[in-house]
């Protein structure tokens, strides 16, 4: 059910490029509201290789995560 109290509200959501903050926007929008978000992405100090390594591992910890957000 769309609440029409959100239809066409503007909200900033920080954060959003993954997790609750993405869900969020995602809901939202859902709600016909006019969503604006923003992200900081930092540099990885993880080569390549290990990133792919990680990423095909699929085991949790610091690789993976990297791995998901350069993707």
């Amino acid at each position: 059910m769309i609440d029409p109290l959100l239809e066409n509200k503007v909200i900033l959501i920080t954060g959003a490029n993954h997790g609750i903050g993405a869900a969020t926007a995602k809901a939202f929008a859902g709600q016909r509201a006019k969503v604006f978000i923003s992200y900081f992405r930092g540099d990885c100090s993880l080569p390549e290789a290990d990133l792919a390594a990680a990423k095909a591992a699929g085991v949790g910890g610091s690789g993976l995560y990297w791995a998901n957000q350069q993707q």
